[in-house]
C-alpha cells in the first residue's frame, strides 16, 4: 500500500467505498494492488473493479456478520474464521508457532520490566506504517477488539464456542438484571463474564481481550429494537449499573469493558429511516441530565467508550470532534475510543457529511477515535499518509493510545507473568457459583404486575393437572435473548415446571397453542389447548414477544401482543372450569400493553429473557418456593402511545400542545405500569412506616452538601423477603408561566436506592446517601413509597 503510484492513491482517496474486512475480500483487493502497482494499463482497467464496488453488496455481508453477533447460538464460525482456529498470543512462542510469532515473543516489547511508555513505543517501532494501521481496525494479526459479552461470553468475531470451551453461562438480559436494583448482583455478572471471556482467551477461543459491553443507553422509547440490552430508562441506575459491570468484568481478569453507544442512541429502523442516518435533535437540557449522566458513570471506570451509529444535532457521533473531547470531564483518561462497526462508512453514506472515505477517515481521526471496528483505518490510513495529507503522528497518537491499554492487560506479556490468570481453564465455565449467578438475576429481577384474588402463589397438593400453554412455554432461544452465546444448559417454562414436580402426583400437560410461534398468525393448534385446558386445574401460559419483534436492525411499530396470542388465553379461559386458577408469564424486552391480557388472567408476572435458567426459577416461584421482588425499570405506555409519539422526537419533557413526554421522570399521561411497579405475595408485604433526614456538609468551607436518608421497614408476612428502597426527589411545583418547557425539571427523579432483605415480622433500618448538591438547592420533597419527606425547611437553612 505504501508505494502505490501517487495517482492510485488520490483515485482510491475520491472514491466513496464500503468493503468490508473480509479475508477474501481483502486478499482479492491486495492481488489488484498489486497489479495496479506494476502496471499503468493494468491500473486503468482494473480501478473500476476494486473502487466501484457496489456499495450495498459489501454493506449487505457485513450486516449479516452483525446479525450474527445478535441471533447466533450455535457454533458456525463468524465471518470468514476457518473451523477450530486458535487465535495466538503475541509474545508467547512455543515449538507450534510460526517463525513470525516466535519473532515477537523475542522483541524487546514483550519484556514487563519495562516501562509502560517504552514498551509502547518499542512496539511501534516494530511495525511499519501500515502495521500500524492495521493495529487499529479491529480484526488484526496481533489482537481482535471486538468480542461481546453483555450478560455473558457471545457469539462474536472474537469469540469461538468450540472444545474446551463449546458453552458459557448465560445470565438474563440486562433488562431483568436490573429489576432487582441490586448494585453486588450487577458487579457479580460482570465477574462471571470477566472470568469466563479470560478462559476463552486463554485455551485460544478468544480473539482479544476488549469486549464491547455493556450497552447503557436510556431506554427512552419502547418500541427500540434494543431496549432489552439497557438496564432502562433511568439515568441514575444505568449508570450504576455500568460502573458496577465494568468493576466486575475488569477488574480481576485483566479484561476491557466498552461503554457503548456514545450518544443519544435509541432508534434501530423506524418508518424506514435507520439508525446510520438517524439525526438525533436533542436540546442541551435533556442532554445534560438524561443521554449523558450514565456515560459519565461508565467512562470513569471503563478503559473503552464506542461511538454510535447516528448523529447528535447534525454532526455523526463518530466525527463529532466536542462530544468525543467531554469524554476526558468524565474521568476517561487512559481508554481507547472505537467506532461501532464500519460507523465511518456509514456516516460517510448516509449522513452526507463529505463526499470521500479520506475526508471521512480524517474525521474520525480528528475526533478522537482511536479505533475502528470495521477495514476503513485499515485501508484508508495508509494511503492518506503516503499522500501527505495525513501526519504519522496522528495515527501514532491513535496506536498508542490503543495499545497502552492491552499492554496494561498483559496482552504482551509473556507466559509465566500473571499465573493466576494464566491457572484459568475450562474448569472455571459453568461453574455452581456462574448457575447460581444466573438463577440470581432472574429471582431477584422478576417482577409481578398482577395477583387477583391471591392467585399466586399456587397449591402444589391442590393441582393435580396442571397445563403449560403459549408460544413462549417452551422456547430456550427467546430465553437467551439477543448478544447470547451457547448456554451449558436451558431451563425453559415448560422443562422447569416439569422438573419442579416430578415426583408429584401431578400430571404436566402441554399445548404450544400458537404453532406458528409469537408470530401466531393462525389459531391452528387452538383445539388441542382447548381440550387440554378442560382437564386442568391450574393454567400457566407462556406469552409475549421474542428477537423476531425487537432486537438489534428491528424495532417495533406497536405495544401489543402479536398475532391471536391475546385470543388464545380467551380461548383457555373459557374451556377452564370455573375456578381455575389461570397465570401468564409475559416475556420481552420492551413494554406490552397488556390490558386484554389482564381480563382474562388471574396473575401476570414479567420474566424478560431469563436466559438460562428461567425455568428453574419461575416454576418453583409459583407454587411459593421463592417469591417474585422485582420492580420496574421502564415505564410501561397504553398501545396509543406507539400511534400518539413519533420515535424521531428525542424530547424527554412535555412540549405543548399535546407531546407527552418520555419515561417516569417526564410523561404526563397515565401508564400502564409505572417505573418501579412491583407486586409482592401477600405474605411478605413490606411496610414503610418512619423516616428521618439530615444534612451533611463537608468540602473546602462546608460548601458541598449531601442528604442522608434513614427510612424504617417492617415485614408484616411471614415469608422472608427483599425490598429495593427506591427514593426520589419530586421538586416545587414551577409557576407555568414562568417556566420554559424546554429547561422544566422532571416530575420525579430516582436519586438512592438500595436493595435490602428482611426476615418475616422484622422491622430494619435503611440508611441511603443522597450525594446530589442539586435536591437540596431545588428542595421539594422525597417521596419513598407512600412516604413524603419535605426538605423544603433544610434548604431554608
Amino acid at each position: 500500500r505504501g508505494w502505490m503510484d501517487r495517482s492510485v492513491v488520490n483515485e482510491t482517496l475520491s472514491r466513496p467505498l464500503s468493503m468490508m474486512a473480509f479475508p477474501p475480500l481483502r486478499l482479492i483487493l491486495n492481488i489488484i494492488i498489486i497489479i495496479i502497482a506494476t502496471s499503468s494499463t493494468a491500473a486503468a482497467s482494473t480501478r473500476s473493479l476494486v473502487f466501484d464496488v457496489n456499495r450495498k453488496s459489501a454493506s449487505t455481508l457485513f450486516l449479516a456478520a452483525k446479525q450474527a453477533t445478535t441471533t447466533t447460538t450455535t457454533t458456525t464460525p463468524l465471518l470468514s474464521s476457518p473451523p477450530k482456529k486458535r487465535w495466538p498470543r503475541p509474545c508467547q512462542s512455543s515449538s507450534s508457532s510460526s517463525s513470525e510469532d516466535s519473532s515477537s515473543a523475542a522483541a524487546l516489547f514483550c519484556d514487563p520490566t519495562l516501562p509502560l511508555a517504552t514498551r509502547i513505543k518499542l512496539f511501534r517501532l516494530h511495525l511499519s506504517v501500515e502495521e500500524r494501521a492495521d493495529f487499529l481496525g479491529h480484526d488484526n494479526q496481533w489482537h481482535q477488539w471486538w468480542s461481546e459479552g453483555l450478560h455473558g461470553v457471545a457469539s462474536s468475531p472474537g469469540v469461538r464456542f468450540q472444545e474446551p470451551t463449546p458453552c458459557a453461562t448465560s445470565t438474563a438480559m440486562p433488562i431483568l438484571t436490573s429489576s432487582s436494583f441490586n448494585d453486588t448482583l450487577f458487579h457479580e455478572v460482570g465477574q462471571v463474564v470477566g472470568k469466563e471471556a479470560r478462559v476463552f482467551v486463554n485455551v485460544g477461543n478468544g480473539g482479544g481481550v476488549t469486549f464491547f459491553a455493556p450497552n447503557i443507553n436510556i431506554f427512552r422509547d419502547p418500541r427500540w429494537g434494543r431496549g432489552a440490552e439497557t438496564p432502562g430508562e433511568d439515568p441514575l441506575l444505568n449508570g450504576r449499573y455500568a460502573k458496577a459491570y465494568v468493576t466486575g468484568l475488569q477488574t480481576n481478569y485483566s479484561l476491557s469493558a466498552t461503554c457503548k453507544h456514545y450518544a443519544a442512541y435509541s432508534l434501530e429502523n423506524w418508518h424506514n429511516v435507520t439508525r446510520f442516518e438517524f439525526d438525533a435533535e436533542v436540546t442541551l437540557t435533556d442532554m445534560a441530565d438524561t443521554y449523558l449522566p450514565a456515560f459519565r458513570e461508565c467512562a470513569a471506570a471503563a478503559s473503552s467508550v464506542m461511538c454510535s451509529y447516528n448523529s447528535v444535532n447534525g454532526m455523526p457521533s463518530c466525527f463529532n470532534a466536542p462530544l468525543m473531547r467531554q469524554l476526558a470531564s468524565y474521568d476517561f483518561k487512559n481508554g481507547y475510543t472505537v467506532t461501532d462497526c464500519t460507523a465511518i462508512d456509514w456516516s460517510q453514506q448516509y449522513h452526507h457529511t463529505t463526499p470521500t472515505r479520506g475526508e471521512a477517515t480524517m474525521l474520525a481521526l480528528q475526533a478522537g477515535i482511536d479505533v475502528n471496528c470495521g477495514d476503513n483505518y485499515q485501508q484508508v490510513i495508509p494511503l492518506l499518509i503516503n499522500n501527505d495529507t495525513l501526519s504519522v503522528d496522528v495515527l501514532d497518537r491513535a496506536f498508542d493510545k490503543a495499545a497502552s491499554v492491552l499492554f496494561r492487560l498483559g496482552y504482551f506479556d509473556p507466559p509465566g507473568t500473571h499465573p493466576a490468570l494464566d491457572a484459568l481453564g475450562p474448569k472455571d465455565v459453568d461453574t455452581a457459583h456462574a448457575r447460581q449467578v444466573a438463577v440470581e438475576t432472574v429471582a431477584q429481577g422478576v417482577v409481578l404486575l398482577e395477583n387477583k384474588n391471591r392467585a399466586l402463589p399456587l397449591s402444589k397438593e391442590k393441582t393435580k393437572t396442571i397445563l403449560v400453554a403459549g408460544p413462549q412455554a417452551d422456547d430456550a432461544q427467546m430465553q437467551l435473548g439477543t448478544y447470547a452465546g451457547i448456554a451449558c444448559s436451558v431451563s425453559t417454562l415448560l422443562g422447569g415446571i416439569r422438573k419442579y414436580l416430578k415426583g408429584e402426583q401431578t400430571e404436566v400437560l402441554y399445548a404450544k397453542g400458537c404453532l406458528s410461534g409469537v408470530s401466531c398468525t393462525s389459531t391452528e393448534g387452538f383445539d388441542e389447548a382447548e381440550k387440554m385446558a378442560s382437564r386442568a386445574d391450574v393454567i400457566v401460559v407462556g406469552l409475549g414477544i421474542n428477537k423476531t419483534v425487537e432486537a438489534e436492525f428491528l424495532d417495533r411499530t406497536e405495544l401489543t401482543i402479536p398475532g391471536h396470542q391475546e385470543q388464545l388465553l380467551d380461548v383457555l379461559r373459557s374451556a377452564a372450569p370455573e375456578g381455575t386458577p389461570i397465570v401468564v408469564i409475559l416475556f420481552s424486552g420492551g413494554p406490552v400493553d397488556t390490558r386484554k391480557v389482564s381480563q382474562a388472567a388471574d396473575a401476570l408476572m414479567w420474566a424478560g429473557y431469563p436466559g438460562q435458567a428461567g425455568g428453574d426459577v419461575l416454576a418453583p416461584m409459583l407454587f411459593g418456593d421463592g417469591a417474585p421482588t422485582g420492580k420496574l425499570t421502564q415505564t410501561w405506555y397504553h398501545a396509543d402511545f406507539a400511534k400518539e409519539v413519533s420515535m424521531f422526537d428525542m424530547h424527554m419533557r412535555p412540549r405543548p400542545p399535546s407531546y407527552p413526554g418520555r419515561t417516569y421522570r417526564f410523561y404526563t399521561g397515565n401508564p400502564l405500569y409505572k417505573f418501579g411497579h412491583g407486586l409482592k405475595y401477600e405474605d411478605s408485604e413490606v411496610d414503610y412506616f418512619d423516616s428521618s433526614l439530615r444534612v451533611t456538609r463537608s468540602g473546602p468551607k462546608q460548601k458541598h452538601s449531601s442528604l442522608s436518608l434513614r427510612i424504617s421497614l417492617r415485614n408484616e408476612g411471614s415469608r422472608d423477603t427483599d425490598e429495593s428502597v427506591l427514593v426520589f426527589h419530586e421538586p416545587p411545583r414551577a409557576v407555568p408561566s414562568k417556566q420554559r418547557w424546554w429547561t422544566a425539571p422532571p416530575q420525579r427523579t430516582l436519586v438512592a436506592y438500595k436493595r435490602v432483605a428482611l426476615k418475616a415480622g422484622s422491622t430494619i433500618d435503611v440508611d441511603l446517601a443522597i450525594p446530589d448538591d442539586r435536591v437540596l438547592a431545588v428542595g421539594g420533597h422525597l417521596a419513598v413509597d407512600t412516604l413524603r419527606i419535605d426538605i423544603s425547611e433544610m434548604v431554608l437553612k
